[in-house]
């Protein structure tokens, strides 16, 4: 599977919208576009009901033009932040994020908060949650616990691991869909010439995360505690 090509940033930003209406329930929208039409036509769905999309949400985040930028710096070996007046280095500088063991996703927190979905998630009635390739804002309570974290910490060099329980209600909200079209590399200011693959390289770190939870080898990556993060979380009092 591939993240389906969009060719400029405001065809992503279009099927975001649409992404939004399917998620508050307006079906009728979803034939508008052929990407969201095989992404709800694609069989391969994780079913999981605890995942849940937020209607109620009455502001969108800044979707962060820079979004794809940025995830490639964190993907890549040569990663450095696109701020050009900003040296920090944001290689691994983000969080491998788990639901009840199932890899879901990656998690930035350079710049805006916002979270990849490499996963496509249904809830048992067959509502679409996540959509693979799709950027959401996620959860209050864990984007505010990760935003406590110490800069140390996140900039270290190693990928964190974060697996929520399946217990835990979580709530996501769309804001647009990853762009990953022709002009892609003319539209991100990249040091490099060619961009890398997003969803390969996403789908190689959630594999090799997995191996690590399972406690079958060992990685420059950093295992969270889903209720240590909360209690650093409930003693910053946020």
């Amino acid at each position: 599977m591939r993240f389906h090509k969009t060719e400029t940033l405001e065809d992503a930003k279009t099927i975001g919208t649409v992404i939004r209406a399917i998620g508050r329930g307006k079906q009728e929208l979803e034939d508008r576009n052929p990407i969201v039409q095989k992404l709800l036509e694609e069989e391969n769905y994780l079913t999981l009901d605890n995942i849940v999309y937020n209607q109620k949400k009455k502001k969108q985040a800044n979707s962060c033009d820079d979004t794809e930028e940025y995830f490639q710096a964190m993907l890549s070996w040569r990663g450095k932040s696109p701020e050009n007046d900003d040296p920090k280095n944001i290689y691994r500088a983000g969080v491998i994020l788990f639901y009840d063991s199932k890899f879901l996703g990656i998690y930035k927190y350079e710049n805006e908060n916002l979270f990849l979905s490499a996963r496509n998630v249904r809830d048992s009635q067959g509502k679409p949650v996540l959509f693979r390739g799709g950027i959401y804002q996620m959860d209050d309570k864990i984007t505010k616990s990760i935003d406590k974290m110490p800069i140390a910490d996140k900039y270290n060099g190693k990928w964190m691991i974060l697996n929520i329980p399946e217990t835990e209600k979580i709530f996501v909200s769309n804001l647009r869909y990853i762009h990953e079209g022709q002009n892609m590399i003319d539209s991100l200011k990249l040091p490099w010439k060619t961009p890398i693959n997003l969803e390969k390289e996403m789908m190689n770190i959630g594999n090799k995360a997995k191996e690590i939870l399972d406690g079958k080898t060992h990685r420059p990556y950093e295992i969270i505690q889903y209720k240590d993060l909360l209690a650093k979380a409930s003693v910053c009092k946020l």
